[in-house]
């Protein structure tokens, strides 16, 4: 009887584990750091996989009501020295959505800066921790 619970424990304690590996692998990391007159949110889960997707964003001010019109940049860097960094820029959205095209470049540890600005120069700044796998 002891041989079985023993069994079933270490059972147990490698299928944790396992699963804890696996969500670690494909989760987003950090927080969102912010600054600036309105709010930056990643919609949804990207693709953590090299190669094409597109990121959606949507920007709130201050009474959490959707902004349009504003110059969206993002701009992705790895956490590491010598890899040339991805931008793209948005100008156009609907409701306060966003949608940038993209494309990971390679894996690892990514960090995504998306600035925006309005018209009179506001802008507003936020900070995304993504591990591409």
């Amino acid at each position: 009887m002891a041989y079985k619970n023993r069994y079933c424990y270490l059972l147990l304690v490698m299928l944790s584990i396992f699963l804890l590996t696996v969500l670690a692998g494909c989760r987003r990391t950090g927080t969102v750091e912010q600054t600036g007159d309105y709010q930056i949110v990643l919609l949804g889960e990207p693709s953590t996989a090299v190669g094409q997707t597109e990121l959606q964003f949507l920007v709130t001010d201050g009474v959490n009501e959707p902004v349009d019109g504003l110059s969206l940049n993002v701009k992705g860097d790895m956490t590491h020295a010598g890899m040339v960094p991805v931008v793209r820029d948005a100008n156009q959205s609907e409701e306060g959505l966003y949608i940038v095209p993209w494309e990971w470049t390679m894996r690892g540890d990514w960090i995504v800066t998306v600035t925006a600005v309005d018209a009179a120069q506001k802008q507003a700044q936020a900070r995304f921790d993504l591990s591409i796998r």
